[in-house]
């Protein structure tokens, strides 16, 4: 990987490891205490310090200043949960609903887009908003193939087409697609699908011109500009072209629900043409299987195929690097490709790849990646990012509705044939201002109003990574499976590749662990890492370790197997050197052994240390020396303080 992106890399990570989480406070806690049956009520909240806001009733994850809109049926309590590494505070939001609506046929959801004319109060609110629209309580419609019409309820576009006319106004719109227009500057270019309550395309809004017409608004912190869409087109594929699905499936430690997302795909190839191909990828820490494409019944092999060897769930999550692999390996002469991710969990394993790397390498090829991310392991923000920003589109269920991968699989087929386009244009000086914007795309007819948003980023996401690991460890055990060697040749590579890079790994162990061995645990599983990248040809020089035990765990509560196991782990951070330039000799020993016991001792103590093995007057010396002063001044007074309590001499090198 290029040397430039690691430095900055680590630049990030060094400055993240020395960041703490501070106590969460609630700055306030809003929302409508009594509605009428079946109308909005907002909940609206502002957590300071929080690194995410989870609602316990559903998987749903949102920010730490955010606003939900529920539609309730009943009196509903909703609790919301803070969350950041020091802990966590709950609140809850109890909603009465009194009288009786006379439309009983809305469903129960959650909308967590903002409304600005629904309540003036919180009018002053300008922090970011989610875009997502949530069911807490989803129709689970069949899979149908397309047909004339369907009259099957869906809420995505799985059946056929339906001309516009009041009976069949459109119940939802989805912005499947966002990208920079390729030839006009300072304008995004756009898909959108109307579809109706029977999961049919809502065909022929240009012919009601009159009545129908589209506006948008693009809003960040410091400006909003808003513009109505004068010229928009239906486009519809010629029938019988070919297209391609390419579906990537994590199957990491995250993953439990393998079987049922296989059936899933299943049932949604049983529907395709033989026109539709098919390809199937799979990866934890590393690229697993690839499929090559296939048609007509070749399409059933891939699948029985793949059934034969469901892989057992296990390993890392190498988003990024896994995913990116296999876009670089992309040579298909097939235009009409799409990618769509299966996620389960979060990225920990790609090392020197992140979000970034892999929208890059998705927009050089000028690729779409739509993301299916399932249930409460996933950073749903991220992965939104990712979709969007590869024009792509991010859909998120709970684990129990893995079948609604097939409809959305078909929704993402059908979107390729038959789809709104429609272009917005924005002030050249947007971009600068804004890093992202919230844009809200509104339809309008006669009375009927729908509108949707995403959050589109002018530039690249930051990338924070809470943990990176190397491998995962059973219970106890001191040694890690050979399946993570991989992930070990790939850090020695690029420390050999890289003079002014080096790196510390850090041992971890599960709750489980008795208090008297987690210490030592930690320690012997980096050291069977360090071994490893020392036989892979890293200098000892490159590589710090410490073991911190279970003082560091992923998760407190390990109350099922997967939990414990990433509890135990060996951690990496990727080191710049040039930015601690100052470090103390405490010892100098005549063995490699001898070096590794007094690392180990200082690293017990709490210090930073590893050892440098030189020549002296031409026989191989090991120094051993404390790490981590930014200035000589600093190095100076940890000397003083160690001169108390050692008596041996200390140099500041």
């Amino acid at each position: 990987m290029r040397k430039f992106y690691i430095l900055i890399l680590l630049n990030f990570v060094l400055f993240s490891a020395n960041t703490q989480a501070e106590e969460i406070i609630i700055n306030f806690f809003e929302y409508d205490q009594e509605v009428r049956i079946g109308q909005p009520a907002t909940i609206r909240w502002n957590f300071e310090n929080a690194d995410e806001v989870q609602l316990s009733e559903s998987s749903f994850i949102f920010k730490a200043v955010d606003s939900l809109t529920v539609y309730p049926q009943t009196s509903s309590n909703y609790t919301f949960i803070a969350v950041n590494l020091e802990g966590n505070i709950t609140q809850k939001a109890s909603i009465k609903v009194i009288g009786i609506d006379e439309d009983f046929s809305k469903p129960s959801t959650i909308d967590a887009s903002e409304d600005k004319h629904q309540n003036d109060k919180f009018n002053h609110l300008s922090e970011d908003e989610s875009t997502r629209t949530l069911q807490v309580k989803p129709i689970k419609p069949k899979v149908e193939t397309v047909a004339e019409v369907g009259f099957t309820t869906s809420n995505y576009f799985v059946n056929s087409t339906i001309d516009y006319q009041e009976a069949t106004l459109p119940i939802s719109f989805r912005i499947v697609s966002v990208k920079p227009h390729r030839i006009l500057p300072n304008t995004l270019s756009l898909r959108v699908l109307p579809i109706d309550k029977f999961g049919n395309f809502v065909t022929g809004l240009q012919e009601y011109g009159g009545f129908c017409s589209f506006s948008y608004a693009m809003q960040c912190e410091t400006t909003e500009h808003n513009g109505v869409i004068k010229d928009y087109s239906e486009f519809s594929n010629k029938s019988g072209e070919t297209f391609v699905s390419s579906i990537i499936i994590e199957n990491s430690i995250f993953t439990n629900e393998n079987e049922k997302i296989i059936n899933a795909i299943e049932n949604y190839v049983s529907s395709t043409d033989d026109n539709i191909g098919l390809q199937l990828h799979s990866f934890s820490h590393k690229l697993i299987s690839s499929s090559p494409i296939g048609f007509g019944k070749i399409k059933e092999d891939i699948i029985n195929d793949y059934k034969e060897k469901i892989f057992p769930e296990n390993g890392l999550s190498s988003i990024y690097r896994c995913v990116s692999e296999i876009l670089d390996n992309d040579l298909s002469a097939t235009s009409n490709i799409q990618y769509t991710l299966i996620i389960s969990g979060t990225d920990n394993a790609s090392l020197i790849y992140d979000i970034n790397d892999l929208v890059s390498i998705a927009n050089s090829k000028d690729i779409s990646i739509n993301v299916i991310g399932i249930g409460d392991k996933i950073r749903p923000f991220s992965l939104e990012y990712l979709a969007i920003q590869t024009g792509g589109y991010f859909y998120h269920i709970e684990s129990q509705q893995t079948n609604q991968i097939a409809e959305i699989l078909k929704e993402i087929e059908n979107s390729q044939n038959k789809y709104y386009s429609m272009d917005i244009n924005y002030d050249e000086h947007i971009p600068y201002l804004c890093d992202k914007s919230i844009i809200s795309i509104d339809f309008n007819h006669k009375e009927n109003h729908n509108s949707a948003n995403f959050e589109y980023n002018f530039v690249s996401m930051p990338h924070y990574a809470i943990y990176q690991s190397v491998a995962l460890f059973e219970q106890d055990s001191l040694t890690f499976s050979d399946d993570y060697t991989s992930n070990i040749e790939l850090i020695a590579d690029i420390l050999k590749q890289n003079d002014d890079i080096a790196i510390q790994l850090i041992g971890n162990t599960s709750m489980a662990t008795e208090d008297d061995n987690a210490l030592n645990i930690s320690l012997e599983r980096v050291i069977s890492i360090y071994k490893l990248l020392n036989e892979k040809g890293v200098e000892t020089e490159k590589i710090r370790f410490k073991g911190i035990g279970k003082s560091k765990p992923i998760y407190f509560l390990e109350n099922t197997k997967w939990k414990q196991q990433l509890n135990n782990r060996v951690d990496i951070k990727w080191l710049a050197p040039a930015l601690y330039p100052y470090e103390i000799i405490t010892q100098t020993v005549s063995s490699e052994e001898a070096a590794l016991d007094k690392v180990l001792e200082w690293e017990t103590l709490g210090y930073n240390s590893y050892f440098e093995r030189k020549l002296e007057r031409g026989i191989p010396v090991y120094s051993v020396k404390l790490w981590g002063f930014k200035t000589e001044v600093e190095a100076n007074q940890a000397i003083q303080v160690l001169k108390r309590d050692f008596d041996f001499d200390f140099f500041i090198e």
